[in-house]
């Protein structure tokens, strides 16, 4: 008998938890199809995150500043 192992990382903003303008975003890490969900711990702010592909939009001084602003 073959069995087939599962693997996916999902990115994502909690809306849940916005602060001013800017959101968290998380992790959902799916083994096997059990979930595990984890904060990254950078904010960005809602106008520069695609949903659609689960990631930021551009590569501008903007984002680049907001990592590292975050990481402080």
């Amino acid at each position: 008998m073959r069995t087939s192992k599962t693997f996916k990382i999902l990115f994502w903003q909690n809306t849940a938890k916005t602060n001013s303008h800017y959101v968290p975003i998380y992790a959902r890490i799916t083994v096997n199809g059990k979930r595990a969900e984890i904060s990254i711990g950078n904010s960005y702010p809602v106008a520069l995150w695609n949903a659609k592909i689960s990631r930021t939009l551009g590569r501008t001084l903007e984002i680049k500043g907001t990592i590292s602003v975050n990481k402080l």
